[in-house]
Order: C-alpha cells, then sequence, then structure tokens
C-alpha cells in the first residue's frame, strides 16, 4: 500500500512538472531555440512615438534539463525613422541562469545592440529554472521616440515567474517523503 502512494505521489509530481499540464499556453517543449512558434507583442513609444516596435517572443522549455529558454527579436519598423539600441525584459535576476545578455541588474537582463528602421535584432535569449508569467519588455535609445515598453499601452511578453514551478517543488516533495520513508524503515 506504501510503495503504491509513493509510485503514485512521484507520479503526480512529475505530470505537475510537465509543461502540458500547465495553464500557460506560450511554452514549447522543445530544446529547439529556432523561433518558429513566435508569438508578437507590440512596444509602443511611451512618450507618443507614432509607430511602436515590435517583440516576436518564445518560451522553449527542455524537459531534459528542465530548463526554460527565452528568446526575443527586437524589430524597429521601416517607418519609424529611429535606430534602437537596448532592449531589457523585466525579470528577478536572480531566477536567470545564463544567456547571451550584456549586462544583468537585479531587474533583469539588457542586450546593447543597434538596428535601424526596418531591421530586426539577433536572437536575444536568457535561461531559467521557472516557468513564464507575463511582464515588460523595455527599449531605447538616445532619442525621441523612445523609450518603447510593452506597458502599459503595448502586450505583455513572458519573463520567468517569481517563485519556482509548482511541479518542481511537488517533485522535490516527493523525494523528500521517499528519503524520509527508506530512514524511517531503516530506524524501525
Amino acid at each position: 500500500m506504501k510503495k503504491n502512494l509513493i509510485i503514485t505521489g512521484i507520479a503526480a509530481g512529475l505530470l505537475a512538472a510537465s509543461p502540458m499540464a500547465r495553464a500557460n499556453l506560450y511554452v514549447v517543449d522543445s530544446s529547439a531555440n529556432d523561433m518558429s512558434s513566435a508569438q508578437t507583442s507590440s512596444m509602443p513609444s511611451t512618450v507618443g512615438g507614432p509607430v511602436p516596435l515590435t517583440v516576436s517572443w518564445e518560451v522553449n522549455f527542455n524537459s531534459t534539463s528542465l530548463v526554460y529558454t527565452y528568446n526575443y527579436e527586437v524589430t524597429d519598423p521601416a517607418n519609424e525613422g529611429d535606430t534602437v539600441d537596448s532592449f531589457n525584459v523585466g525579470a528577478i535576476s536572480t531566477f536567470i541562469t545564463g544567456g547571451n545578455y550584456n549586462f544583468l541588474s537585479p531587474n533583469g537582463p539588457t542586450w546593447d545592440f543597434v538596428i535601424n528602421p526596418g531591421q530586426t535584432s539577433s536572437d536575444l535569449y536568457f535561461t531559467s529554472l521557472t516557468a513564464p508569467i507575463l511582464g515588460t519588455g523595455n527599449s531605447s535609445d538616445s532619442s525621441p521616440p523612445s523609450p518603447w515598453s510593452t506597458y502599459p499601452n503595448g502586450n505583455p511578453i513572458p519573463v520567468p515567474g517569481t517563485v519556482p514551478d509548482g511541479g518542481m517543488t511537488m517533485v522535490m516533495l516527493g523525494g523528500a517523503f521517499c528519503v524520509l520513508g527508506a530512514i524511517r524503515r531503516k530506524l524501525a
């Protein structure tokens, strides 16, 4: 009976850890970070510029390593008329485990680049152990219509959540209960 409960607990934890069990529909269960399932968000000027930038984004979950890869590409529309030289994501840096960003502040990663009107940045990415929630992205340069932001008038983008994934918590609890049961049997 106890063996069945332990196996059921572990199975429930693994199911909860599966990205298919989550309500967020913007996670791709894949280790290929190729932007093939990218979605797009609007990033309007916060000072009233006429044309918003766009951010293409995709979150990939690698079920082997249990790591999320957050991918972004910033596009400066041809009729926008100004260069863009940075992009940052509002994410707590303690949950970021790597990436190709230039700078990591306590408020998230920043990438420095220059894209002219009609161009798209290279793939901007970072990795995290936490599942996505919707948050903010910002771009800037040295003159108006900068800065641009997904908040308050644009569309939010996925950023790492502020707590570890609930499925991972279940797996860790299941493992802890197994260890405690083994210790208890050894002491009895």
